[in-house]
């Protein structure tokens, strides 16, 4: 396969219940970043996040949601979510909070719509597990 992969993810703020999404000239979309695929995904993820918000992640509040190759792009993509225990300082313009009913009415590309639901659905199955 290719020498490349995807790292894709969002923010997830369990206080408001809302992720973080990143507009660009496709829409609103996860964060995401194209690396070699000698690179580990999560470690990633979250230098991808340091790069774009700067803040650092801790290792313990990243969560693989799932990966899929993708035959349109050929390349792997793994998606990731990080839960925030703290609020962000301001963030750039591009940046903004949505709840995961909003995402279905955004102008996005329909993958982000896909790894958003399946996102929410992961999210929902670690908090179940918690309790």
């Amino acid at each position: 396969m290719g020498k490349t992969l995807q790292v894709c993810g969002l923010l997830y703020d369990p206080q408001s219940q809302q992720i973080l999404l990143r507009q660009t000239p496709a829409g609103w979309m996860l964060l995401e970043a194209r690396l070699a695929r000698s690179d580990d995904p999560q470690e990633a993820f979250r230098h991808l996040v340091t790069k774009l918000l700067g803040i650092k992640l801790p290792l313990g509040d990243t969560f693989p949601v799932y990966d899929y190759f993708d035959n349109r792009l050929k390349i792997s993509r793994y998606i990731f979510y990080a839960q925030l225990r703290s609020p962000l300082p301001p963030l750039p313009e591009e940046f903004s909070w949505f709840s995961f009913k909003a995402v279905g009415k955004l102008v996005c590309p329909l993958r982000t719509k896909h790894d958003t639901t399946i996102t929410q659905r992961v999210i929902s199955a670690n908090a179940r597990a918690l309790i």
